[in-house]
């Protein structure tokens, strides 16, 4: 499973924590923990949190179509939407709205897919505005955001669940922003392996270029001493001829002084002394 090999740590501990309490079973809090990771919200634990980053993108899009207000007084402080929802996405809610509202949340998260995250935050949002439209300051905008999570609202879960599914969002809308946002990951995701892939063929090319480098130096450098060692073996055989040596180790025949006249038999023959070749 992709997140438990590579986990981020962000977030997790909240949700794993979360299924432990609920269903009381690591076994079944492994599986659904593997689903929600690996299908409902893929690339919201990775290193990159492509996933994460890129739905955030797209509930700031969402209120700049639903909550026009809202939207301007966040580009008038310039303030990004990841500072004042991400823990609303990558803790899923946990801590941030009471339990029984996040198991709520949930169980539309398993049934219904990622487009509940969207519903609840527009929801939030949406109750809310006049209040945010409040703040006069980044700082004073963060303080609202934590205050619309709390109160009767969201402390009445069924309210807050029919409150989410009534509002006038078109689900086609919902869905095709959530399209979007997985087309986009996917492209930044594919992006980034053909970056990483065109690094490592270059790194390879390279490391190629190099160990050729050095297997022809060490060619080379084989052949200089090989033809050093011929040249030293030829000055040796020289040396031992003038010696008057026929013993010379090396296994080739070694000519010698020529043999009187009178030389007969079965030696190897006048003028020549056969060496015998070591193993």
């Amino acid at each position: 499973m992709t997140a438990w090999r590579r986990p981020s740590g962000q977030g997790m501990n909240f949700i794993a924590g979360y299924l432990i309490l609920v269903t009381r079973s690591e076994e079944e809090s492994f599986w659904l923990l593997d689903a929600l990771v690996g299908r409902i919200l893929p690339d919201y634990y990775s290193p990159s949190m492509l996933g994460l980053k890129t739905d955030q993108e797209v509930l700031g899009e969402l209120v700049r179509t639903k909550l026009p207000a809202v939207a301007a007084l966040m580009d008038s402080h310039g303030l990004l939407w990841t500072l004042v929802v991400s823990r609303w996405f990558i803790c899923l809610f946990v801590d941030v709205l009471p339990v029984e509202t996040v198991l709520r949340v949930w169980d539309c998260l398993f049934n219904e897919g990622s487009k509940i995250i969207f519903r609840v935050a527009l929801t939030l949002i949406k109750q809310h505005q006049a209040l945010i439209l409040e703040a006069t300051s980044v700082p004073d905008i963060c303080e609202k955001f934590k205050e619309i999570t709390g109160g009767s609202f969201v402390t009445e879960c069924h309210t807050f669940m029919q409150s989410a599914h009534r509002r006038p969002r078109p689900a086609s809308e919902l869905l095709r922003a959530v399209r979007t946002n997985r087309a986009h990951t996917r492209r930044a995701k594919a992006k980034s392996g053909l970056l990483c892939s065109n690094g490592h063929r270059q790194q390879s090319e390279e490391g190629t270029h190099r160990t050729g480098e050095t297997v022809q130096t060490t060619s080379a450098k084989g052949s200089t001493s090989r033809h050093t060692e011929a040249t030293a073996q030829q000055g040796a055989k020289e040396l031992h001829l003038k010696m008057g040596r026929a013993d010379f180790p090396g296994g080739a025949v070694v000519e010698s002084p020529p043999a009187s006249a009178g030389d007969t038999g079965s030696s190897p023959g006048p003028g020549r002394s056969h060496v015998p070749r070591s193993s």
